[in-house]
């Protein structure tokens, strides 16, 4: 009978459970780093190692900072529940601009946050681009269905109107201040009142 043979670590830069799980791994670290250091402070090398990873696996995927903090982000609000649009734009826009006020208040998305808004022109143009297109991404596509839909109307500006909706939220979220559905709706109404 063959002796048995003890089980094999994974050799660092291979957590357990394949590609998604290092990806997962990485992105948290991310996260985790955003949230204490900020992302001028932010270092490769230490997302590496609290992830359990090699750098290269992180390069390989995110060949920049500004790249590895977009997929951090992004994963971090596509876990968000859908909200599946229906017939009724007002209550849509209130029910997707609530959910994004909850994500965004909660202690590490809002430090997160004010980390990156305080970088002002230290942050590169990419990343904010980046950023922006992401935060804006699910108002902008409620509303330009809407537009096709004929719901609002014809020649509405759908970029500008997502800033009038997304703006007081932001604002509030960053200076601490309490979101709530009552000040969303107001938000909402006087935008679309504007159309």
């Amino acid at each position: 009978m063959a002796a048995r043979r003890p089980p094999r670590k994974n050799p660092r830069g291979r957590p357990p459970g394949g590609s998604d799980a290092i990806v997962t791994a990485i992105l948290e670290a991310t996260r985790e780093e955003l949230q204490r250091r900020g992302f001028a402070d932010l270092r490769v090398e230490r997302v590496a190692a609290a992830a359990g990873v090699n750098k290269t696996s992180i390069y390989r995927r995110w060949p920049t900072r500004a790249e590895l903090v977009t997929a951090a982000i992004t994963q971090a609000s596509e876990e968000e529940p859908a909200i599946a649009p229906t017939a009724d734009l007002r209550g849509d826009l209130i029910a997707l601009l609530e959910q994004k006020a909850a994500n965004l208040a909660h202690p590490r998305a809002r430090k997160i946050l004010q980390t990156l808004m305080a970088l002002g022109d230290q942050k590169s143009a990419k990343l904010d681009a980046q950023l922006h297109a992401h935060r804006y991404r699910r108002p902008r596509a409620l509303l330009a269905a809407a537009l096709a839909k004929g719901a609002l109307p014809k020649g509405t500006d759908v970029d500008f109107l997502t800033e009038l909706l997304m703006a007081p939220i932001l604002h509030r979220v960053l200076l601490g201040q309490r979101v709530d559905r009552a000040f969303i709706t107001k938000v909402v109404d006087h935008a679309l009142k504007r159309q």
